[in-house]
């Protein structure tokens, strides 16, 4: 792969294979090093870094919904390994936390889950500003 940028700003990032004649166990799409290439050439394109993302595991998929008031972030694990711990990168700050199914930590623009079991699943909603419900997903 390699990235440019013509002289109106504009930017590319070129794989140098046809994605739509691979196959789902080719491996070429599929990890560790892949998924850090991806995730730095979207970062690159768009000028600014990925809202959520959990380097180290291509078969963690993440689903985020970011609104005024913060950022909900459910996390799929399709993998039969679980994720110990997982460690999720943000692009902004939050001064709160309310966890789903088990209790992580927020520390700066890092939220850190004990674990993500193989083929299970965590949620999380992070708040700008401090809040009272924590009872936010009933």
């Amino acid at each position: 792969t390699y990235r440019y940028e013509n002289e109106k700003g504009q930017r590319f990032f070129v794989c140098l294979f046809d994605g739509s004649s691979l196959s789902e166990n080719s491996g070429l799409l599929h990890g560790f090093a892949r998924q850090k290439q991806l995730r730095g050439a979207v970062q690159w394109l768009s000028g600014k870094p990925l809202a959520v993302s959990c380097v180290g595991n291509p078969e963690l998929y993440v689903i985020c919904r970011k609104d005024e008031a913060g950022l909900t972030v459910g996390l799929f694990n399709c993998f039969a390994d679980e994720i110990v711990p997982a460690v999720i990168e943000l692009a902004d700050g939050y001064a709160e936390a309310q966890w789903g199914i088990r209790e992580g930590v927020l520390e700066g623009n890092k939220v850190t889950l004990p674990c993500i079991p193989a083929f299970g699943f965590d949620f999380f909603r992070l708040e700008k500003e401090c809040i009272v419900d924590m009872n936010w997903w009933k």
